[in-house]
């Protein structure tokens, strides 16, 4: 009877350590992307690199390309392990000939990473870190680095020997500022159109008033009025006033939204950051509350902005990896 007691016990040992087995890191990775893009049409992407115990003992990177649209975005990705389970805590993205020659993280662990196709560069440096290079495929090469120190130098070394400063955004007067313009899916902000809002930017706020009523709130911001729609989720900021009780009408500077898993160009508020760059591309720019500070509007918020021409769309969130509460669109005029 003991030794069936014993067998009985070794048994259920056996399939209780099975099913405690953690998931692994390359099983957590491939299923966070395929959740993430389940429902994307002719998307694909590739993992060329993993390495483990990065900045510590519980944290790995990936290093993987995102094909969307015949457009290769190239990413990093930083993940430590929280409870046993891994966790995604930061990403950066680079194109090849972008003009943003190389991204860094916000918070520590600081990571370098960029992408280059130049046969001369030989070695990369993030202050006094060499960097680590990865082939890709014929002179397409990548290169990370990490730092205990935030705004370093990025150097690279020629292999004649000589030294060059790599400055992070490189604009020449003969090349285009990258712009989302050719992008369907943000066809409607090159307009001046929120998506699903039937007042443009540009507009008199005459229309805001024939269209939508009186607005539930009504002060001065930046410079002029704003109206909110609190059923609607929707704020108009204008260059109207106020005189003697009447509304002096003016344009419509900026329109945002704050409706919840409201879908605008595409996607989601309620979105993380990552999520929405899968969709859309690469932003033109991403911003830090320190970055904001100068902005009534974005005091406070991490942000992505999409340039699409005389117009700007902007995600904003309280948290630097979102999700996203408001989404912006404003003129540049």
């Amino acid at each position: 009877m003991k030794k069936q007691i014993i067998c009985i016990l070794l048994i259920c040992v056996t399939l209780l350590t099975g099913c405690l087995k953690k998931t692994t890191f390359d099983d957590y990775f491939h299923k966070t992307m395929k959740e993430m893009h389940k429902e994307e049409k002719d998307y694909a992407y590739s993992l060329i690199h993993n390495e483990f115990k990065v900045a510590h003992e519980e944290d790995a990177i990936a290093i993987f390309t995102e094909n969307k649209d015949q457009e290769e975005t190239l990413y990093i990705a930083y993940y430590e392990k929280q409870n046993g389970n891994w966790e995604w805590r930061q990403t950066r993205g680079t194109r090849w000939q972008s003009p943003i020659k190389w991204e860094s993280m916000n918070k520590p662990p600081y990571i370098y990473f960029g992408a280059i196709d130049d046969n001369s560069i030989s070695e990369m440096y993030a202050g006094d870190t060499l960097a680590t290079m990865i082939n890709i495929e014929g002179d397409k090469r990548c290169w990370y680095a990490l730092s205990n120190v935030k705004d370093v130098e990025v150097r690279a070394i020629k292999k004649d020997g000589t030294k060059e400063i790599v400055e992070q955004y490189v604009v020449k007067e003969d090349i285009i500022p990258v712009t989302h313009e050719k992008n369907l899916l943000l066809e409607l902000a090159y307009e001046g159109i929120m998506d699903g809002i039937d007042i443009a930017v540009g507009d008199s706020t005459d229309m805001i008033i024939e269209k939508w009523g009186i607005a539930d709130e009504s002060e001065y911001f930046m410079g002029g009025l704003y109206f909110k729609y609190d059923d609607k989720k929707t704020i108009f900021f204008t260059g109207a006033e106020i005189d003697k009780g009447e509304i002096i009408h003016d344009k419509v500077k900026c329109i945002g939204v704050f409706e919840e898993n409201k879908e605008v160009f595409n996607v989601r508020l309620g979105m993380d950051f990552k999520q929405i760059i899968s969709v859309l591309g690469i932003p033109t720019h991403e911003n830090t509350p320190k970055q904001n500070e100068v902005s009534e509007l974005l005091e406070g918020a991490w942000t992505i902005i999409y340039d699409t021409g005389e117009y700007e769309i902007v995600f904003a969130s309280n948290q630097e990896n979102g999700p996203v509460d408001v989404a912006y669109l404003w003129g540049k005029k």
